[in-house]
């Protein structure tokens, strides 16, 4: 797992405090708050039993015609905006209407359904009876076109007809009214009389207006809890007492509290809601409905609120932490990679070692490693400096004693010796001369090396320099074929140090190549003519495959077919040669026929940056 996520996951765990202290208040709300609930809806089954013994004992039942307070400016104009929030009285399927009040006065909607229209006299019409219990005044009002309705003096009205029908607003007299009556008359084509709304036995039937009763108002107020508000309803939800005995009024000032506690803890079920305020209570009675709003007390709703601010915050500085967390993790993460990716670039194609790493002054950890890993890499630096110069301090000081072992040799090979110490003499020359040439191969590696480093790099044309070359390689065993893109390749590099890499893939090649079979080198193009390809081929033995990932190492020479004698540096040259030249040089057997295939691939002159 990566270090930025182990760090994360830390990181989440500082969420575990607020979240066992949310866990653990909520257990401790929901258990007091069911004791607030239990007795609220215990307060509400004896409020509604008290309504229910009252009105078996009470003669004047809780019932009648509501009229609900209309918002102003109120104005007969046939348009239905100030109606919209009142509930309307579905008389039947034909005909509905709105009682509303303002300022004591009583107004009427009504709304009937009727697309058969005459408004002749003797056709469609609507019947208002008003009045009290001792006088009753009724008006007809003849279907007539969209505006107001003239001589129905002491009413008002305004007619509007509907895609469906029609419909009527009225302003109702002054008078003090105990009863109304609504019908609509349905004229049709065909002569026959509908009646729809308070109709029965041929007569208006009046329905009596709700007038509130002090005894009952006494009666409500008596059994609604202190602090709590008794809403009275019928089954539409139209009122007909409003007790509010309400003395503390809720905070809206604390958002947090506001936005969290309904996510937890507010609930609504079995007839009743409740928040952290207050706890709404419905029940059904006979005739109606009571609401009963019980408000929580201030100790509970100030701890709560405490609590949830504390929680809340509590929650705000942890996520700000885990995000510093995951900053930091994410910066740790970034100077680690940085190291890393400093460290696989440490050694360039050049061979040359860059010691300086990232994060060397820092006082930290990642710092330690940088400063550790930049003192081994400076005891790397010195210790490849002295292998180095190894070759031509071993060949300088070896000189000497083989010049002595060489001229021993020749006064001693001048003496007549007998057979069997001539030979030893002979072995002993043969091995002394074998010691020169290792030394010899090593100061040209060496020297190789240092002109490598010190030569600078110019353009110059691949193809024209094989052209030049691949001639001087023909002999009678090893016939070279060339196939040239037949245009120039321009590198960027030196042609000499080119030339001793073709040298020593060639003397491979040409080493371990069967007699009498050409050796293939062709030089191609990419189609973007931005990369280029030498391939060398020659038929013969094949590597080990498990020894193919080291044949460009020093010392190392892996075919005992070799026809003459070398110390196994050959390809280690060609591939500093190759990394000089910003190329890859790699090596593949092939088969049918069997052979190997040396390939150095590299970028034009002009994408080498």
């Amino acid at each position: 797992m990566k270090l930025k996520w182990q760090i994360g996951i830390t990181a989440l765990l500082s969420l575990c405090f607020p979240i066992l202290m949310w866990l653990t208040l909520s257990r401790l709300n929901l258990s007091y708050q069911n004791n607030l609930l239990n007795a609220g809806r215990q307060q509400a089954n004896l409020i509604a039993n008290s309504i229910e013994q009252y009105l078996s004992d009470f003669d004047q039942p809780i019932s009648g015609l509501i009229a609900e307070p209309l918002t102003p400016p109120i104005q007969l104009n046939g348009l239905s905006d100030e109606w919209l929030s009142l509930t309307a009285y579905e008389a039947d399927e034909q005909l509905q209407f709105k009682l509303g009040q303002h300022r004591q006065q009583l107004y009427l909607w009504v709304l009937v359904k009727d697309t058969t229209r005459r408004a002749e006299p003797g056709g469609d019409q609507i019947s208002i009876a008003f009045g009290d219990d001792d006088n009753i005044a009724l008006t007809h009002i003849q279907r007539q076109a969209e505006g107001p309705v003239n001589d129905i003096a002491p009413l008002k009205a305004y007619w509007h007809e509907t895609a469906g029908g029609y419909q009527l607003e009225l302003r109702l007299p002054d008078q003090h009214l105990t009863r109304l009556g609504v019908v609509a008359t349905d004229q049709n084509f065909s002569s026959n009389t509908r009646y729809y709304g308070h109709y029965a036995n041929n007569n208006i039937q009046l329905k009596a207006l709700f007038k509130p009763v002090q005894a009952w108002h006494k009666r409500l107020s008596q059994i609604t809890p202190n602090n709590a508000r008794l809403l009275v309803t019928d089954d539409h939800k139209r009122p007909y007492y409003d007790i509010n005995k309400t003395t503390t009024q809720a905070s809206d000032n604390d958002w947090l509290t506001h936005v969290l506690y309904p996510l937890i803890f507010a609930s609504k079920n079995n007839g009743s809601q409740h928040n952290l305020d207050r706890q709404v209570i419905h029940r059904d009675f006979q005739g109606g409905q009571i609401t009963l709003t019980l408000t929580h007390p201030l100790t509970h709703r100030n701890l709560i609120r405490t609590f949830i601010q504390t929680i809340g915050w509590l929650f705000v500085i942890a996520l700000m932490l885990l995000l510093l967390f995951f900053a930091y993790a994410a910066v740790l993460a970034w100077r680690i990679r940085r190291l890393s990716r400093q460290l696989r670039h440490v050694l360039d194609e050049s061979g040359i070692i860059h010691k300086h790493l990232p994060s060397l002054k820092a006082a930290d950890e990642v710092g330690d490693l940088s400063r550790d890993l930049h003192q081994l890499l400076n005891r790397m630096d010195q210790y490849t400096d002295y292998l180095k110069q190894l070759g031509s301090r071993l060949s300088h000081e070896m000189k000497t004693p083989i010049g002595i072992i060489q001229s021993s040799l020749d006064n001693v090979s001048h003496q007549q010796l007998p057979p069997q110490q001539q030979t030893f003499i002979d072995r002993a020359a043969k091995a002394n001369t074998r010691l020169k040439f290792i030394l010899n191969q090593l100061s040209s590696l060496s020297r190789l090396q240092q002109a490598i480093n010190e030569n600078e790099q110019q353009t110059f044309d691949l193809n024209q320099l094989l052209e030049d070359l691949l001639p001087a390689y023909q002999n009678q065993l090893n016939k070279i074929q060339y196939l040239s893109p037949n245009q120039a390749v321009m590198i960027k590099g030196n042609p000499d140090l080119m030339a001793q890499l073709l040298d020593k893939v060639m003397d491979n090649a040409m080493d371990f190549s069967l007699s009498n079979h050409p050796i293939q080198v062709e030089l191609s193009l990419h189609p973007d003519n931005r990369h280029y390809q030498l391939t060398i081929r020659n038929q013969g033995p094949t590597i080990p495959t498990e020894k193919l990932t080291t044949v460009f190492e020093s010392l190392h020479s892996y075919r005992s077919e070799s026809k003459s004698g070398h110390l196994g540096i050959g390809l280690y040259v060609a591939q500093l040669i190759a990394r000089f030249h910003h190329a890859d040089i790699h090596i593949n057997n092939q088969y049918q026929p069997d052979g190997v295939v040396v390939t150095l691939a590299g970028m034009c002159a002009t994408d080498i940056r």
